[in-house]
């Protein structure tokens, strides 16, 4: 019998807790504890909306990446030679094919693709041969086809591709193509003649798998060595012209006509298919990009019923091995308090000053389970706020009544006044670090536009948001960072800062003020905001929002609804505590591995 060392070369650890990092993802170990062996795997994959490409189109072809694609040719309302890139978040126009045609096959990268074959005149005539190379700046045609075809699936590099099957119209057709940087030669022959199939992979280990005969609608896959194509376990749903992205191993399906449009996503592993969470919109004759079953991006196609042609982006994320976020009970405060600055970790943090009947001096640190009271301010404030990397360098600053510009430095035992703000305010928001900190908006007399860069001595202008604002969240440091939600209707708006100016991104899905937030995250890229009070004014939110750096997305409530509180750590470990109606109680926002227990 073979044991795990001889097959892996390493013993199975025994662990008196379980991992806790994606790292370990595929990693088996024993737990002392539970007497279980377990690892870590990934969550289910999710399909995201992003933003539309320039021109709506179908029957296109896609090559690259989620962070480098492109996509080119198409129908509109005709033939299309319209080409764009892109870059993980927007499409950009580039430079157009020399053909305007559909129906046409892709492959490659974002700066090095083929666009094969496709259909010159209306859907009804024959496909075409014509094969044009892209650069990255513009496409040059290059040595046509052997076998003319349309709706027919490409997959591999500029230098190693194939052209699989496809439609002359008529007939529908197995034959297969091979291109070596300058020519094409026919080779072995597709089981099944198909049409408005999809294929993944390179030249010496493809998968091609759908598609229709005219009819029926196909649900087989057929995976190529090089030489020869072999029957394999086939798709869940039969269905053609959905988008895929992947690997011979590791691909997936998004979506396809059945009929009618279906939203359905199937994964492949390189032996059977699993369906997993379905699209957004249903819908057909889509463009795909992604060099993996985990990461791939789906656009364009026909959608609706009756169908229109779509612009609709939608990005499939597989790659996360952490659960869903959840809230839980920790220890109450030792004074319930609102309106308190607060800095640091879920498990190194200060709650200080504040309101309970009048205004505090009172600072508590908390220890991930506990608060515990510590060296006092040396002024009693509320409204206002705190940066810091822990809660031994950290800083509390501005606050009312009245407005102050006073700003207090902790060492772990005691507080020193430090340099001022450059003005005196409240109600602003603090991120960043005791080095490299910033100060958001707030209110003098009126709500302020201005921010504050603090380089560890002096403050020094910052650029102002677009947006004049008090009671919001932020997060980040003083060269990316994000500010959102506060005073107004109250709003959503949400800006990101670079370093110099800021820019309006993504809204929140509710608006609201004196929300709490992930302060402690250090980029603009990853936030969570929690609770507030909603509009009208005096209703409490328990709404909680996670950021990713394009879009808000609702996740959890908190269990109680409250505004006004302290709030700690990052985006996967958060603390909510205190708030509006002098609350003492914390709530913990953690996001853990998911760890699966191995069955005998």
């Amino acid at each position: 019998m073979a044991y795990y060392k001889e097959i892996k070369g390493f013993k199975i650890p025994n662990l008196a807790s379980d991992r806790d990092n994606a790292a370990s993802q595929g990693e088996i170990w024993f737990n002392t504890t539970s007497s279980d062996f377990k690892t870590i795997v990934k969550v289910a994959g999710t399909w995201a909306t992003g933003n539309a490409m320039n021109t709506a189109r179908y029957h296109h072809a896609g090559a690259g990446t989620v962070p480098a694609g492109l996509g080119f040719g198409g129908y509109i309302s005709d033939n299309s030679a319209l080409n764009e890139s892109y870059d993980g978040t927007s499409w950009t126009e580039a430079g157009d094919l020399n053909t305007a045609r559909s129906g046409v096959g892709g492959a490659g990268t974002q700066t090095a693709a083929v666009c094969v074959g496709g259909q010159t005149g209306d859907p009804s005539t024959a496909g075409q041969n014509p094969t044009e190379k892209w650069d990255g700046s513009s496409w040059s045609e290059v040595n046509d086809l052997n076998q003319v075809r349309k709706q027919h699936p490409c997959c591999g590099t500029t230098t190693a591709a194939l052209a699989i099957g496809g439609r002359v119209d008529p007939p529908t057709i197995a034959n297969v193509e091979q291109y070596d940087g300058s020519s094409w030669t026919e080779i072995g022959d597709l089981n099944t003649a198909r049409f408005d199939s999809n294929a993944v992979g390179i030249t010496t280990a493809a998968a091609c798998f759908g598609g229709t005969a005219n009819p029926p609608v196909l649900n087989s896959t057929e995976l190529f060595d090089g030489t020869s194509w072999t029957e394999v376990n086939n798709l869940n749903t039969a269905r053609y012209g959905g988008a895929e992205a992947g690997t011979q191993t590791d691909a997936i399906l998004g979506s396809g006509d059945v009929p009618p449009y279906s939203a359905n996503s199937e994964h492949f592993d390189g032996t059977s298919w699993t369906e997993t969470n379905n699209v957004n919109s249903a819908r057909a004759y889509i463009g795909g990009a992604g060099a993996s079953g985990s990461s791939a991006v789906a656009f364009g196609g026909r959608i609706g019923d009756p169908a229109s042609v779509s612009a609709l982006t939608e990005e499939w994320n597989w790659t996360s091995t952490l659960t869903a976020g959840a809230w839980a009970s920790g220890g109450n405060m030792n004074t319930a308090r609102q309106f308190a600055g607060s800095a640091g970790t879920y498990n190194a943090g200060l709650v200080a000053g504040g309101e309970t009947t009048g205004e505090q001096d009172i600072v508590e640190e908390y220890n991930g389970s506990s608060w515990s009271e510590v060296g006092d301010l040396n002024e009693t404030k509320y409204a206002l706020r705190g940066f810091g990397t822990s809660s031994e360098a950290c800083y509390m600053v501005g606050g009312r009544d009245p407005g102050t510009a006073n700003m207090e430095s902790f060492d772990g035992s005691s507080w020193t006044e430090t340099t001022n703000l450059p003005t005196a305010t409240f109600n602003g928001a603090a991120v960043g670090t005791s080095t490299a900190g910033l100060y958001i908006a707030g209110y003098v007399t009126a709500n302020v536009a201005e921010s504050y860069e603090w380089d560890g001595s002096s403050w020094t202008d910052g650029g102002d948001v677009n947006t004049a604002r008090a009671r919001h969240g932020a997060v980040g440091i003083t060269t990316s960072a994000l500010a959102f939600a506060g005073d107004g209707s109250p709003q959503a708006i949400t800006e990101s800062y670079d370093g110099s100016s800021w820019t309006e991104v993504g809204d929140m899905n509710t608006g609201r003020r004196q929300v709490g937030s992930s302060s402690f995250s250090r980029t603009s890229s990853s936030a969570l905001v929690f609770g507030g009070e909603a509009h009208p004014p005096g209703t409490n939110d328990a709404e909680t929002e996670s950021w990713d750096g394009a879009t808000w997305t609702e996740v959890a409530d908190l269990s109680t609804a409250r505004a006004a509180m302290g709030h700690l750590g990052t985006a996967s470990s958060a603390v909510c505590a205190g708030g509006e109606g002098l609350s003492a109680a914390t709530e913990e926002w953690t996001i853990g591995q998911n760890i699966k227990t191995i069955a005998d």
